[in-house]
């Protein structure tokens, strides 16, 4: 039996807390998750509290956008979770069902967010210099099992590392050849064994 990883576990989570969702034209799940892997809260699409579902009453669409205003996202309903609860989400990782929209995305990083793995793009990919600007790492979750199907049980971070150990012992070989070679070089010739009978 394979133990699922970390990523897996959560993403799965994730896609359950999906089928919660009210929102006609996409389900979506959102889990914050401790740097101590622990689940601070969790979120889906669904309207404002107390107001009509789009599953009832079907969905508001912005006529510029095409999206549905109804619906709150799960990545904004699992912040407000934590919120009320009293819960920080500094330093945590957001596992979405979809990479967020841009106002997803602020309230994501304004949150403290410092990762988010999602399962599946967004019509608008999400901005991979921005996250990397304010010091967010964006993980598509299925580019992810890509690199580990290719590399084993190996994330990208571990894939580099190990790319980046192999050069420099290869730099660190070339100087050691290259020191030897100075020193061989550098050195005085020995005599012949005639000269010093002499």
């Amino acid at each position: 039996m394979t133990r699922p990883s970390w990523d897996e576990y959560f993403i799965e989570i994730a896609l359950a807390v999906a089928k919660r969702s009210t929102c006609n034209r996409k389900q979506v799940g959102c889990v914050l998750v401790s740097k101590n892997k622990h689940i601070i809260a969790t979120g889906y699409g669904g309207s404002i509290k107390g107001q009509p579902h789009c599953l009832d009453v079907g969905c508001l669409i912005d006529e510029k956008t095409g999206g549905c205003i109804r619906t709150v996202h799960a990545e904004m309903n699992a912040v407000a979770q934590a919120a009320r609860n009293g819960a920080s989400t500094e330093d945590s990782t957001a596992y979405t069902t979809l990479s967020p929209c841009y106002w997803c995305f602020k309230t994501l990083v304004n949150a403290g967010i410092t990762r988010i793995v999602y399962f599946e793009e967004y019509r608008i990919p999400p901005d991979d210099f921005e996250a990397f600007a304010c010091g967010v790492e964006l993980v598509h979750f299925s580019r992810l099992e890509e690199a580990r199907e290719k590399h084993g049980k190996e994330t990208p971070k571990d894939i580099v590392l190990r790319e980046e150990a192999k050069d420099i012992e290869a730099l660190r070989h070339i100087a050691g050849d290259r020191d030897g070679e100075q020193a061989q070089q550098g050195a005085p010739a020995e005599a012949s064994a005639g000269e010093e009978n002499r």
